[in-house]
């Protein structure tokens, strides 16, 4: 695994401690996300974790080894969830643009701990400052106690985001009439990438499916289609299966011109095109990101400016967890591969680690590499529907994609 860190180029990050416990946080949080769905569902008798174990010779994903001990990681992140009574905060979109709103409910679990009783809850917001306030009081509420072991205390609460970006909180008290005080909470990660000052001088080659109606929706400008004519470009975007159509002379002017080529879902065809026309120094290999198995893998990435504004040097969760979605949930593919290669004069950006084998962890999921006086950035994470969808939880790969456009990579010189 050191050997395979190094190699990935983000063992200036990463220790192998550091990055396993971040490989159990990620799944003692996802666990007991589970675990509190469960509990205030009401609706069943029995839970069982899928995950539990741990295989010897290939899944690192469980909770505990092989001799039932928990692994590495913030255990807390799990029996946070396990508690007997608590307040769950449940966030109907926990990723959100700064300013924006999201929706909170309120459920007591309370498993057998308390009788019937009345109580008032308090509601506060806290600011990535630290600042709070208290936005909701609702007095007079009633729980059920006995065999009902969540009670829904309020629901559709709206909360406004701060125009900070970072990490926020909603925090919930309940106040029995005893004097007892029931507490509860839950993250927000919010960005910021509607104010980005984004150039015009640049264009689009081959399908243009989301970048445009992405532009003209939000920018209130569209961006041409890439002809040879155009003049002084300062970066071209090509996805998907367009990148296998690359003009020589499109690669000519990002050598020569100094253009920043964005190469976004650029898959395994692709990057074998890439290396036939010259732009990678060496076929590499292919992994499936879910390791050809159920088990499913991780990103996770150390420092650059193109991740300015996204969770600081970790394993992907929450606020990146659209970029796991199923592929047949996310774009209709058989499998996510990620590019495995002991890449010569490129800056990973983001690794990856397909869950099963520890000679893995040197996939390269993002990565930039000077090319004659320009660079190119070549990723295979799923983000371009995230430009266009209506579905909530998307604003961090926007904001990565956004990045791609206006930041400078980290880039050591050839």
């Amino acid at each position: 695994m050191k050997n395979g860190l190094i190699k990935s180029g983000m063992g200036n990050y990463y220790s192998v401690t550091s990055l396993l416990d971040q490989l159990g946080n990620k799944t003692y949080y996802l666990q007991g996300r589970r675990i509190e769905n469960f509990k205030i569902s009401n609706a069943n008798d029995m839970y069982v974790t899928n995950g539990w174990e741990n295989d010897k010779n290939t899944s690192l994903s469980g909770l505990v080894d092989i001799y039932r001990n928990i692994k590495a990681g913030d255990i807390t992140l799990l029996t946070d969830y396990t508690r007997p009574l608590y307040v769950a905060v449940k966030l109907r979109s926990k990723v959100v643009h700064t300013g924006e709103v999201t929706t909170a409910d309120f459920f007591l679990v309370n498993e057998g701990v308390l009788p019937a009783s009345k109580g008032t809850l308090v509601v506060s917001y806290v600011a990535p400052d630290g600042s709070e306030k208290i936005i909701k009081k609702v007095d007079n509420l009633s729980i059920k106690g006995g065999d009902v072991f969540a009670d829904l205390l309020f629901e559709g609460l709206e909360v406004t985001v701060s125009e900070q970006p970072g990490y926020s909180k909603v925090k919930a008290g309940f106040f029995l009439d005893d004097n007892r005080i029931i507490r509860g909470q839950d993250d927000i990660f919010s960005v910021n990438w509607k104010d980005t000052k984004l150039p015009r001088n640049g264009a689009v080659f081959g399908d243009d499916k989301f970048i445009n109606p992405f532009l003209s929706k939000e920018f209130g400008f569209e961006l041409p289609k890439y002809n040879a004519s155009l003049k002084d470009l300062s970066y071209i975007i090509c996805y998907g299966s367009s990148i296998r159509d690359l003009p020589a002379d499109l690669l000519n002017r990002v050598k020569q011109e100094g253009i920043r080529l964005i190469l976004p879902e650029a898959e395994k065809a692709e990057c074998e095109k890439l290396y036939e026309l010259g732009v990678l120094e060496e076929p590499g290999k292919w992994r499936s990101m879910n390791g050809g198995s159920w088990i499913g893998g991780s990103y996770f990435h150390g420092k650059d400016k193109i991740l300015e504004g996204l969770p600081e040097e970790r394993v992907w969760n929450w606020e990146l967890h659209k970029a796991y979605l199923h592929p047949t949930e996310w774009d209709g593919s058989i499998e996510r591969y990620v590019y495995t290669a002991e890449l010569k004069n490129i800056k990973p950006i983001v690794a990856a680690w397909n869950g099963e084998s520890p000679d893995v962890f040197f996939n390269t999921a993002l990565f930039a590499k000077k090319f004659g006086r320009g660079i190119i950035l070549i990723s295979n994470i799923p983000m371009m529907k995230s430009l266009t969808t209506s579905e909530k939880g998307t604003d961090t790969l926007i904001k990565l994609f956004v990045n791609l456009i206006v930041n400078e990579p980290d880039l050591v010189n050839e």
